[in-house]
């Protein structure tokens, strides 16, 4: 696999952040900053059960199958759709729901040609659509709030040392143009708000639409998040950006980018090569539809909260999350205003699409092959989770299970043993990550974590991947 990073392109923004952790210059809201994630979490949400390895009177081993009866797709269905309930129709038989989603493609390309994304993805979009409704009205009152405080010289000074905003220097000095940013930003929501109202009154929303109107609802939620985030974590949305391939455009360019439908997830080149690639060859699929049989995968935006085994089990079925929000969350190191985190989702599911994709070619893995190693993949993973859970040691356990998270979703490998044959150390980016959720003071990991625990967790994690290579070779054999 490719190095994903560039030492020469990382290597400033490394020393820069470094120093902001180690300083410490916080913002005055800071404190209000941190707790956003947390009220974030629980709005407007169905009630959730979690626990570690049970969900009431499904328990997530092997045994369990066995007593069941079930396969592992199976289980981790009936476990998903408890838990995630806003995306039933698409974990509860990820493979029925892939078929059906490509039949509806089939049809609408034959009935209409020139627009083959266009076929119902009510299921989904009948979920998301009235809780954006109730979030932009929301939202148009938190501006309306911000434009009254945030655009006269008073205003701006009582925010500041009330502990309330910090708003951006250009604003202090030129608040008219900030005023009018509100005022097209309120505009904006309110279009939104008005197509939104139309699809709900139809019951029907098409699935190129829904993506798009996602995209620009991700946008235009999170324009202005940055004034009640610390310094520090405003610095690093400098080198995130970069990483992502994110820019903010002046509110009258978003506004006519979504009148016009100018719809681009990445608007600027990434730094990173790996993001390069994976990108063109993920939007090549996208905006290509007419030239197949069947979609390459599908994009399921929600604003559900999702765990991280929900990402490893859909990305051996082409089916990726993206996740919506109307405030910054936090992950990876970073906190991410709305429209970013949407595009992380996005980067993450090109890379996962990317790395799969190649991995099938180079080793001329059918269709029916790929489709029994997606069914051991879930197997697997039940397995994975057992053999991490047994590590005694609890801060070499949280290590462990983040480390293989880490390498699937965030690095994109896929869920295959044979994949260990060549990934035989922890590499530069796994230790980056480590290094951007401790200064970021999302996870308990300390320097000893990223110099010695890495290196043993990788150990404990390769092997329980290089003890399923023969089930590997069985599969790919069988006729």
């Amino acid at each position: 696999m490719k190095r994903l990073w560039d030492f020469k392109s990382i290597g400033y923004w490394l020393v820069a952040l470094v120093i902001f952790s180690v300083v410490q210059v916080e913002s005055v809201s800071a404190q209000q900053a941190n707790a956003q994630p947390t009220d974030m979490l629980i709005k407007n949400r169905p009630v959730q059960y979690r626990c570690e390895m049970t969900m009431l009177d499904i328990h997530l081993t092997s045994v369990f199958l066995k007593e069941k009866g079930l396969s592992a797709t199976e289980l981790w269905g009936q476990y998903f759709t408890r838990i995630n309930p806003e995306v039933e129709f698409v974990v509860n038989n990820p493979d029925a729901f892939k078929a059906e989603i490509n039949r509806r493609f089939r049809q609408q390309k034959e009935a209409h040609p020139s627009a083959p994304l266009a076929f119902d993805f009510s299921e989904i979009g009948m979920i998301e659509i009235p809780v954006m409704l109730e979030k932009i009205a929301k939202k148009i009152e938190v501006f309306e709030d911000k434009k009254a405080r945030l655009t006269t010289f008073t205003g701006q000074m009582r925010a500041i040392f009330g502990g309330t905003e910090v708003p951006r220097l250009r604003d202090i000095f030129f608040p008219s143009k900030l005023r009018r940013e509100f005022e097209l930003a309120i505009q904006y929501l309110r279009e939104m708000n008005d197509i939104l109202e139309r699809h709900a009154a139809d019951g029907r929303v098409a699935y190129d639409e829904f993506i798009a109107l996602s995209h620009y609802y991700a946008r235009v939620m999170g324009l202005f998040d940055t004034f009640e985030m610390s310094f520090q974590d405003r610095a690093s949305l400098i080198l995130e950006r970069r990483i992502q391939g994110y820019k903010d455009f002046d509110m009258r360019t978003e506004l006519d980018n979504f009148r016009g439908r100018n719809f681009e997830f990445v608007n600027r080149d990434s730094f990173l090569e790996s993001y390069q690639e994976s990108r063109a060859g993920f939007e090549g699929a996208y905006y290509a539809p007419q030239q197949m049989d069947e979609l390459p995968y599908i994009l399921v935006p929600s604003h559900g909260h999702f765990g991280i085994d929900i990402f490893q089990f859909l990305m051996s079925k082409d089916i990726y999350l993206l996740g919506m929000t109307d405030e910054p969350i936090r992950a990876d190191g970073f906190l991410r205003p709305a429209g970013l985190f949407m595009l992380h989702d996005y980067m993450h599911s090109a890379l996962m699409w990317h790395w799969q994709s190649k991995w099938k070619q180079e080793n001329g893995i059918t269709e029916e092959q790929w489709a029994r190693l997606s069914q051991a993949s879930d197997m697997w993973q039940v397995q994975l989770k057992e053999h991490l859970f047994a590590i005694q040691d609890p801060q070499m356990r949280r290590t462990a299970r983040r480390l293989a998270f880490n390498i699937h979703h965030e690095q994109g490998f896929p869920m295959i043993p044979s994949v260990f044959l060549t990934e035989t150390k922890v590499n530069f980016t796994t230790r980056q990550l480590y290094f951007m959720e401790w200064i970021g003071g999302e996870t308990p990991w300390t320097y000893k974590t990223m110099v010695r625990e890495l290196d043993e967790a990788f150990e404990i994690v390769k092997d329980f991947w290089l003890s399923k290579l023969d089930e590997e070779r069985a599969i790919l054999e069988q006729e």
